[in-house]
């Protein structure tokens, strides 16, 4: 076998197949799952949501960041890249911010 891979008696080959993902095999995504749920059940979406608010007021740090996201959207991280080459050595800044 070329590119010296060697062929396993009783391996079946790539299990990450595009065949072999969960959504494939059983044809109905967990998100779509959940989504439908909830679609179909708007109170539970409601009781989950004051879960949140109710920890975040109790200091959960977790619960407030997921709400300031979904609120503000995520910070985007910026990167300032800088090289200078001088005598065949390149030192790179990279500076982030947000």
């Amino acid at each position: 076998m070329s590119g010296g891979y060697k062929q396993i008696k009783g391996h079946q080959g790539n299990n990450f197949s595009e065949d072999n993902q969960p959504e494939k095999r059983r044809g109905v995504s967990l998100i779509s799952k959940l989504k439908k749920m909830l679609k179909d059940n708007p109170d539970r979406v409601t009781k989950i949501l004051e879960a949140m608010i109710r920890k975040a007021e109790d200091g959960d740090l977790k619960a407030i960041e997921m709400i300031v996201d979904r609120i503000d959207g995520k910070p985007t991280q910026t990167a300032d890249i800088t090289a200078d080459i001088r005598n065949g050595i390149t030192p790179i800044v990279i500076n982030f911010s947000e």
